[in-house]
């Protein structure tokens, strides 16, 4: 089992024992503000400022690495506080005042910093950079597959044939931390409430907001979306090709939506190119995919610049 799917779980502990402890500073600050001495009021406001930074970073569900260093700041602090602390802590045995070890508290704050980080863990790995174009096989539909597409259209100096059939849906400029350009192509609504979609992102980042270029990051971040909204989420591993001069990356998944109670199946393909991330993307409910998934990887497979 993958670590992206217990992520949820590390998530919601490590936001408990975040918060919990933000709480249990707050209180002692205020219970023993005239008493503390400047070292502990700076450790509390800092070790604070980590805990909000942390709690942050799961409410975005993304964490700039350039924020790294001050999580780890605020997490050192917050350690200090909680081992000065620990010398107060008492509980009640047998009528007498017992002390917790040195030990113990050692180990009670490397569990805290432990769960504190699990959540952010993904975001400290580093990704294996970008295989050479040279180096990555050429993709290419089936020739018997484009055969049935729709005639080729173009969007902002890129063209493609799309999935014959399908209406454009929606065209949409969002500006939220990026410029996106999305073209979506939806398939006939069936009785059941279904239906394939076919999607196109040109996104324009602001600067710092992606990391970098790394193929395998920006798409593991395009399938957490997809993890987030599906249950018993999997995906397939990523793969490199060379489509029409472009490396793309790509991955299949599969997923459970609530909404219509059906499995979804589906595809991501991503590139990169100066200042914009390109995504593809297709989806559809069993057993439908069978017809349409396949058709919409041949559509995006023929993707190229103008």
């Amino acid at each position: 089992m993958s670590f992206l799917s217990w992520k949820p779980v590390l998530d919601a502990v490590s936001f408990v024992i975040a918060a919990s402890g933000g709480v249990t500073l707050a209180a002692r600050l205020f219970k023993r503000w005239q008493t503390a001495d400047i070292a502990h009021v700076v450790w509390a406001i800092f070790s604070l400022i980590g805990v909000a930074f942390f709690s942050a970073f799961l409410v975005l569900g993304y964490a700039p690495l350039r924020f790294w260093p001050m999580t780890l700041l605020g997490t050192a602090f917050t350690g200090l506080v909680l081992y000065r602390s620990a010398d107060r802590i008492r509980r009640w045995r047998h009528g007498q005042i017992i002390r917790p070890s040195r030990r113990l508290n050692v180990l009670i704050i490397a569990l805290y910093i432990a769960c504190l980080h699990a959540g952010a863990v993904t975001v400290w790995t580093i990704p294996p950079p970008n295989p050479p174009l040279a180096s990555v096989p050429i993709w290419k539909p089936s020739p018997g597959l484009v055969n049935q597409l729709a005639p080729e259209t173009g969007w902002e100096g890129y063209n493609f044939r799309q999935p014959p059939g399908f209406a454009l849906t929606m065209r949409q400029n969002r500006v939220l931390r990026s410029v996106a350009d999305i073209y979506e192509w939806d398939g006939p609504i069936r009785p059941d409430e279904t239906r394939a979609i076919f999607v196109v992102r040109i996104i324009h980042p602001q600067p710092g907001y992606y990391p970098n270029d790394n193929l395998t990051e920006l798409l593991s971040q395009r399938s957490e979306a997809y993890s987030d909204t599906h249950r018993n989420y999997t995906a397939s591993g990523i793969q490199f090709g060379n489509l029409n001069g472009l490396e793309f990356s790509r991955l299949h998944w599969q997923g459970f939506w609530p909404r219509t109670r059906k499995v979804d199946n589906g595809l991501i393909y991503l590139t990169t190119i100066p200042e914009a991330i390109i995504t593809i993307t297709a989806s559809d409910a069993e057993p439908y995919q069978q017809t349409t998934l396949p058709l919409c990887e041949a559509a995006a497979l023929t993707f190229h610049k103008t």
